[in-house]
């Protein structure tokens, strides 16, 4: 009804003047049964979800532009189903409104892909406004996707476990993720994959994955962490590479094996390294420059124009898939930032590029101190 809507307008306003922050990680993490999650989920996303409806409204003829019109009903149907819903002691009503809730924001990024270059397209916002307007945006929403991942997950493993051990139930953390397995995993995965260029399958190029554990009587690396993000994380860093090799070293007399692709993991107390090492060529100047920004995309060599072709992906990091929006380098940084760590890139004009992703452990307390602090 009108009255309803006239009240949750209100509410929207409400809230957002109250300016709530990202969900911490580390607060996602001690929520370690459904009832902590939901109720993490109950007391924080009608926040965020009212300050980003305030934040697509801060857009220059936000109203005229239809794909923010559709995030902006999406985020306004999202906040309402979490403002009236239920919270029965089986958490029925609660899991089927945040299943409801991840379907329909499957389509935000690419909505917004499109939404941002639209405006760009039309000179009404610039480069450098983008890159911040959508830096706030989608840090929100990694916390908000992966509150509501824990809490899915989460609850379907109580429900399987009920009357039984639910000390097995972790969500999305693995107390003991294997960074190099996951490694291994991501190569397999990319190397299945075709290049969308044309220029071949990544299974041409090989991988090389090395682990140094920092003392021999450790074994393996192991680390408190988010198994899932990491793995795509590392799979959308490795096509970058493989794409890199088969644009540059394809024709290459002495053959694509002269040119691996290298993943090195090694750790310790603190942290955790993944070092992608490829012999591509490097990162030309002028890509150099926009390496970094969500509008440019280097494989079609300049900044994307909007299109009318919208995609939904199963995936957390659904915008990694859309390269044509190129997302993939800053969601990446965006998502490491979010998770605790840093990436960074060093190119050397003319042989390749070594990536390094430094993941710190985000449960540090359970860490067994076997190594010493290396810097």
């Amino acid at each position: 009804s009108s009255r309803l809507e006239k009240f949750m307008k209100a509410e929207i306003d409400y809230f957002a003047q109250k300016a709530p922050q990202p969900v911490r990680l580390d607060q996602i993490i001690k929520a370690s049964t459904p009832e902590e999650v939901a109720s993490l989920i109950h007391d924080k996303l009608p926040g965020h979800f009212a300050t980003r409806i305030k934040h697509l409204e801060a857009l220059p003829r936000w109203a005229d532009v239809p794909e923010i019109q559709d995030v902006h009903k999406i985020l306004s149907k999202s906040f309402r189903s979490l403002r009236l819903v239920e919270r029965g002691h089986d958490l029925k009503e609660v899991t089927e409104v945040i299943a409801d809730l991840r379907r329909r924001h499957k389509k935000v990024v690419p909505l917004l892909g499109d939404a941002i270059a639209q405006l760009r397209h039309d000179d009404l916002i610039d480069e450098s406004f983008a890159n911040k307007w959508l830096d706030t945006f989608l840090l929100a929403r990694i916390s908000t996707e992966m509150l509501t991942l824990h809490f899915m997950e989460m609850q379907e493993c109580y429900l399987e476990h009920r009357g039984g051990d639910t000390s097995v139930c972790t969500g999305i953390v693995d107390r003991k993720c294997d960074p190099v397995a996951i490694c291994q995993l991501a190569v397999d995965n990319v190397k299945g994959l075709r290049c969308d260029d044309d220029l071949g399958e990544y299974g041409e190029v090989d991988f090389i994955v090395e682990d140094y554990p920092c003392t021999a009587s450790q074994g393996k690396i192991q680390f408190s962490f988010l198994p899932r993000y990491l793995l795509l994380l590392t799979e959308e860093l490795l096509k970058n590479s493989a794409y890199a090799t088969l644009l540059n070293r394809g024709d290459d007399p002495r053959g694509l094996d002269h040119f691996p692709v290298t993943l090195t993991v090694g750790s310790n107390n603190q942290q955790v390294v993944i070092k992608i090492s490829d012999r591509g060529g490097g990162i030309s100047e002028v890509s150099a420059e926009k390496l970094w920004s969500y509008s440019w995309s280097r494989r079609l060599g300049g900044f994307v124009k909007p299109m009318n072709q919208l995609a939904s992906f199963d995936d957390p990091l659904e915008g990694l898939k859309q390269q044509r929006l190129g997302m993939g380098l800053p969601l990446c940084r965006l998502y490491t930032k979010y998770l605790g760590g840093s990436l960074q890139l060093m190119s050397v004009p003319g042989a390749g590029v070594d990536t390094y992703l430094v993941l710190s452990r985000i449960d540090p307390e359970s860490i067994t101190p076997t190594c010493e602090s290396l810097v």
